[in-house]
């Protein structure tokens, strides 16, 4: 007996007309019968309507089987490229995350230069005011120029 006409003859109406009966099965015609068919006319057009529209909904749900493993295949497909996304996406957050700690090193760095640039240029202005006030022909002498350079590389004082 298939796993199909078992699981029908389980049903509560149709055991109950089948069993204790002389209702039989012929496998070749996928076909329920009665040899008493004249007596039992409304029973077996009972048994084979319930046994075409069985078969039929059967057919329906083992396709919506089919159909839901489709779709738990593709969706399995789906996490597996939306996972591998997030973790591309987690990659460049972090690398952008680093580049921007970067940029801002270089820019304290930039900001620190700036500030060496304009101490020494302040010490190259107030040398010469105070050359242009002694003498009639300013110069910078080489010590002053060396107080130049370590203004320029942030050892000054002020």
């Amino acid at each position: 007996m298939s796993e199909l006409r078992q699981k029908f003859e389980e049903l509560p109406d149709i055991k109950g007309i089948i069993y204790g009966s002389d209702f039989g099965f012929n496998e070749s015609l996928n076909q329920y019968y009665h040899p008493d068919h004249t007596n039992h006319r409304l029973n077996y057009a009972f048994i084979m309507g319930a046994w075409c529209a069985f078969q039929s909904r059967q057919a329906e749900i083992d396709q919506l089987k089919a159909e839901l493993a489709l779709c738990r295949e593709e969706n399995k497909g789906l996490v597996s490229r939306v996972n591998e996304q997030h973790s591309i996406n987690t990659a460049l957050n972090s690398e952008t995350i680093k580049q921007r700690e970067q940029i801002q090193h270089y820019m304290g760095k930039c900001v620190e230069r700036n500030k060496q640039v304009d101490e020494g240029l302040k010490l190259i202005k107030s040398l010469y005011k105070s050359e242009f006030s002694q003498r009639s022909s300013p110069s910078i002498h080489v010590s002053q120029i060396s107080e130049i350079e370590k203004a320029l590389r942030g050892e000054h004082e002020n």
